[in-house]
């Protein structure tokens, strides 16, 4: 029940479009950036957390572009909403991996997966009140 409400305080914020448009986007240029700065640095490509670091982020923005289709074409909240808590998961690990490679890489990563966090909170309580309820027709004795 309290977590319910938090996350109602949470997903009762609901600013224009053109915010999420503007923000959304920056935020992929900053992952973009990021892992730009990992792979056109040779040392980095050396590092034992080179390869995670990319894998983990290559999943992540994966599960972050199918969650889209899942959740606004197909309706699928509960889907949407666990694909979205692995997007965060991966993109932790790859702010992790990151970060030892690169302080600012991981730093931009960190905002995205943070932002990520929140918007995962708005898709699961998105689910909680719209989820499917039982049809109970009549009675069994």
């Amino acid at each position: 029940m309290i977590l319910f409400r938090l996350l109602s305080l949470f997903c009762s914020f609901d600013p224009p479009k053109w915010v999420w448009f503007v923000f959304c986007n920056g935020l992929y240029l900053a992952i973009g950036y990021a892992m730009n700065l990992i792979w056109t640095n040779p040392k980095a490509w050396q590092a034992p957390a080179f390869q995670p670091a990319v894998a983990f982020f290559i999943i992540s923005l994966a599960t972050n572009l199918l969650w889209a289709p899942i959740f606004m074409h197909f309706r699928k909240m509960l889907a949407a909403s666990i694909m979205s808590v692995v997007s965060v998961v991966t993109g932790a690990l790859a702010t992790y991996y990151a970060h030892s490679i690169n302080e600012t890489s991981g730093q931009l990563m960190a905002a995205y997966t943070g932002f990520y966090a929140y918007a995962t909170t708005i898709s699961y309580s998105m689910y909680l009140k719209n989820k499917p309820r039982k049809l109970r027709i009549g009675k069994k004795d």
